[in-house]
């Protein structure tokens, strides 16, 4: 009886290792790929008090996005494309009223390595245009635009056939010098968007195309 329950025990235990090992054949897909993600956005270039010091700004907010684009696969572990996307970087709030409303629409290369154990590594490199819509009842409502520099890296993980899940971080290289590091103006406008950061969890998903 013993016996029995050993052998089949052990034959079940190979199954899923065979299982295993048949499921771990992941590769790159050339196709089309259309995603989604949730996370946080931080400011990262404006001091710790607005205004000259007198409203502070919660840096921290909600962020969402949205994207699609081509990878075309070099090989079964290397792909490379282009994508498109739209993010919202979220609210950032200060004083009793201000708002900071931003956004970007992002033009990106993209990058990855795909282990077959499903595992994979990637990287984006682009621009991105980020606009700042500020409102607040004591200043002059401005909307800030500026074509920056952008990065992000991440790790993901095929959980299915084309289907994949990652975190990554991203950083916008916006160097925007307005008057809340000096003496304000007398008509209160900005000029330029400031950096920002992002740590996103999202999903993806290839159409194949091969």
């Amino acid at each position: 009886m013993n016996i029995k329950k050993i052998s089949l025990g052990v034959a079940v235990s190979v199954a899923l290792v065979t299982s295993s090992v048949a499921m771990a054949n992941t590769k790159a897909t050339t196709g089309i790929v259309v995603g989604g993600q949730l996370g946080y956005s931080f400011l990262d270039s404006y001091p710790d008090k607005f205004f000259a010091g007198t409203k502070s700004l919660k840096k921290e907010h909600f962020a969402w996005g949205l994207y699609a684009g081509y990878d075309y696969a070099f090989s079964d572990v290397m792909k490379a494309g282009l994508e498109l996307g739209y993010d919202s970087d979220g609210v950032a709030k200060y004083g009793s009223d201000g708002k900071i409303n931003i956004s970007e629409i992002s033009l990106m290369l993209t990058g990855a390595y795909v282990d077959p154990t499903g595992f994979n590594v990637f990287g984006k490199l682009g621009a991105t245009r980020v606009t700042e819509d500020f409102k607040d009842s004591s200043i002059v409502t401005s909307d800030l635009d500026e074509i920056a520099p952008k990065i992000v890296v991440g790790v993901g993980y095929e959980v299915m056939d084309n289907l994949n899940v990652y975190v990554s971080y991203g950083h916008i290289f916006a160097k925007g010098k307005s008057y809340l590091q000096g003496t304000p103006p007398s008509d209160k406008k900005l000029d330029k968007p400031q950096s920002n950061d992002r740590i996103m969890a999202g999903v993806s998903y290839t159409i194949p195309m091969e």
